[in-house]
């Protein structure tokens, strides 16, 4: 997961975060850290995060080698 879009927050907007399940990590590791996120997000209602899932990990490239 990695921050995308705007560098710079501002009060009131959302962070908004890609998710590249199978980049790397495992699509359930992935899946995982979004469950620990959305429990955070629960917690602290001064937290706002989209979560944007990107299909871009390994199996997308098939046959392609990827680095």
């Amino acid at each position: 997961m990695f921050w995308y879009g705007n560098s710079t927050k501002t009060f009131g907007s959302p962070v908004r975060v890609a998710v590249i399940p199978g980049d790397g990590v495992g699509p359930e590791v992935i899946h995982a850290d979004m469950s620990v996120l959305d429990a955070v997000q629960r917690l602290d209602p001064t937290l706002d995060m989209v979560f944007g899932v990107l299909p871009w990990g390994t199996a997308y490239y098939r046959g392609s080698i990827v680095p």
